[in-house]
C-alpha cells in the first residue's frame, strides 16, 4: 500500500465519500481513526480546520458542513470532527435545527448576522420544530407580552407559549450581553374596581347585551351574545352561552380586553371578537328564527384562544 501523502484532490474526494479510500476506492473503517483513516485525517486536516464563524454556522445547522456547504450525517467522521473542533470555541452544540433561516420580526437572514449575534440566537418551540429568533426579537416579544399581561408566543406558531426554560435563556443571554440589564417586573394588571362588566338581558331573554359600566352608568357597549345556547346544541361542554360569558368575564378581569381602561378612552383590542348585533347570531328559515351555530362555535373558538 502506498504511504505517499494524500493530496488536496484526494482529500476533497474523501470528504465526498468518507467510507472509501480515495486512492484505491477500497472500503475503510470510519468508526475509529486508525490505519488509512488515521493518515487521511492527518493529511487532510486542512479540510477539517473550521473557523469560529463556521462553527457558529454548524451550531445553527448541523446537517451541513459549513466549509463546503455539503450535507453531512450525524454518525459520520466529518460530523464528529466538527463537534470536536467546535468544542474549543465554547459554542453550545444543539442538534435541534431551526425551521426558518431569517428572523420573523426584523427579517434579517441569520447567515448575515455578526458572530456575537449568531451566538445569541434563541430557539423557540417544540423539539424537532423549533423556530429561531434573534435575542432582541425574542426579548421584545417577551417584554411586550409582559406589559400586556399576556403570554409570549412563538410568532410562527401562536399555539406555542414561551416556556419558563426559554424565557430564562432569553433573560440570561440579555444579562450576559449587558451586565447592567435588569429583568423587568410588572404587577399583574388590576381592573379599576368601580368599572364592571355586566350582561343585560333583552326583553325576550334571548340575548344578553355585554356592557361596561361605571357607577351603574353605561360607558362601553360590547354588543350582543345569545343567552340560551346549551352544550347539547353545540356538542361540546366547552361551548355554551354560560361558558362563553364566564370566559368573557375572565378576559375582562385579566386586563386583556382593552388597550386602555380609562372611561372615554377605552379601545377594544383587535383580537377581541365582540360588538356583534342580534341579527349576526340568527338564521331565519321558513319564518322560524334559529341560532347560527357555525358562527357561535367560531366565536367560542376565538374567545377560548385569548
Amino acid at each position: 500500500m502506498s504511504k505517499e501523502k494524500f493530496n488536496k484532490e484526494e482529500c476533497d474526494m474523501w470528504e465526498l465519500d468518507v467510507e472509501h479510500n480515495p486512492r484505491t476506492n477500497r472500503k475503510i473503517s470510519v468508526s475509529a481513526p486508525y490505519g488509512v483513516t488515521s493518515r487521511l485525517l492527518k493529511d487532510c486536516k486542512k479540510n477539517f480546520d473550521w473557523t469560529e464563524d463556521e462553527c457558529i454556522s454548524f451550531h445553527n445547522n448541523d446537517t451541513i458542513n459549513p466549509k463546503t456547504k455539503r450535507s453531512i450525517t450525524k454518525d459520520g467522521i466529518i460530523y464528529k470532527a466538527l463537534v470536536a473542533k467546535c468544542s474549543m470555541f465554547n459554542i453550545e452544540h444543539n442538534n435541534n435545527n431551526c425551521s426558518n433561516d431569517s428572523d420573523p420580526i426584523t427579517l434579517e437572514k441569520f447567515e448575515d448576522l455578526s458572530k456575537d449575534e449568531k451566538k445569541n440566537i434563541i430557539k423557540i418551540g417544540e423539539e424537532g420544530a423549533k423556530h429561531c429568533l434573534t435575542l432582541d426579537s425574542a426579548y421584545s416579544i417577551y417584554e411586550k407580552a409582559l406589559l400586556s399581561n399576556e403570554h409570549a408566543k412563538d410568532p410562527y406558531n401562536p399555539n406555542h407559549t414561551f416556556t419558563e426554560e426559554e424565557i430564562n435563556l432569553i433573560l440570561a443571554k440579555m444579562k450576559k450581553r449587558n451586565p447592567e440589564f435588569v429583568e423587568p417586573k410588572y404587577e399583574k394588571y388590576q381592573v379599576p374596581t368601580d368599572i364592571k362588566i355586566e350582561f343585560w338581558p333583552d326583553m325576550m331573554a334571548r340575548f344578553y347585551k355585554i356592557v361596561i359600566t361605571q357607577a351603574d352608568n353605561l360607558v362601553f357597549d360590547l354588543g350582543w351574545i345569545p343567552a340560551n345556547i346549551e352544550p347539547n346544541q353545540t356538542g361540546s361542554t366547552d361551548i355554551s352561552s354560560g361558558v362563553i360569558m364566564a370566559k368573557i368575564s375572565d378576559i375582562w378581569e385579566s386586563g386583556k380586553m382593552f388597550n386602555s381602561y380609562i372611561p372615554g378612552f377605552m379601545e377594544l383590542k383587535e383580537n377581541i371578537p365582540l360588538q356583534k348585533t342580534q341579527d349576526y347570531w340568527i338564521n331565519i328559515r321558513r319564518g322560524v328564527m334559529m341560532w347560527n351555530m357555525s358562527r357561535f362555535k367560531e366565536f367560542a373558538r376565538m374567545i377560548n384562544e385569548i
